[in-house]
């Protein structure tokens, strides 16, 4: 026993290379990623926890990438979520990224003051200038 409380198990038997794996369970994730496929999906999100550690962990990094570049691959709308720093904002579009949400833009906001951000947003290259208004919260 570990002090997380999580328990090791011993490693499962190498499957044997003359037998078909595909009925051993190693398919891990074959169900979501086959809803790419068999579903009507155009949108692919990256999860913010991803985007939250993609500058300190190559494998958090990696996944991201990959995520970006299958969904733009598939001509799906690639977007992440948990946009918190410029910093993410610009790894992002720099992997191919085309959509984003999170506090970087802004904080929950009423329809009204959506309109009003909107209107007044500017974005050119890596670089999304917000208005100077203050913006009122959602309630």
């Amino acid at each position: 026993m570990h002090r997380s409380g999580l328990r090791t198990r011993a490693p499962r038997p190498r499957a044997d290379p003359g037998r078909d794996p595909r009925g051993q369970g190693h398919a891990v994730g074959s169900a979501p990623l086959t809803a790419l496929r068999d579903l009507p999906v155009d949108i692919v999100k990256l999860d913010h926890s991803f985007v939250a550690r993609m500058a300190a962990n190559a494998t958090d990094a990696t996944v991201a990438r990959a995520v970006i570049d299958l969904g733009n691959t598939l001509g799906m709308v690639t977007m992440a979520d948990g946009i918190e720093r410029a910093e993410q904002f610009s790894a992002l579009r720099a992997i191919g990224c085309v959509a984003g949400q999170g506090y970087y833009f802004s904080r929950p906001l009423t329809a009204t003051a959506v309109e009003r951000l909107l209107a007044e947003c500017d974005v050119g290259g890596d670089e999304l200038r917000l208005p100077s208004f203050k913006l009122e919260k959602a309630g």
